[in-house]
């Protein structure tokens, strides 16, 4: 059982993570093709991607 436990709770981490990397990316409005395809939006800093886990922790 604590092999589940572990799967779901980095499972939960990663969701987690890449919700606030998609928040800090495309902030909290509703994403339709209009807002997306604008060119007058900043670009993204490399901190803001999700980093992969490593798998041994």
């Amino acid at each position: 059982m604590h092999i589940l436990k572990s799967m779901k709770q980095r499972w939960n981490n990663y969701l987690k993570k890449l919700g606030e990397a998609n928040t800090q990316n495309f902030g909290d409005q509703k994403l339709d093709c209009c807002s997306l395809n604008r060119k007058d939006q900043p670009k993204v800093h490399a901190a803001a991607t999700v980093r992969k886990e490593d798998p041994h922790d």
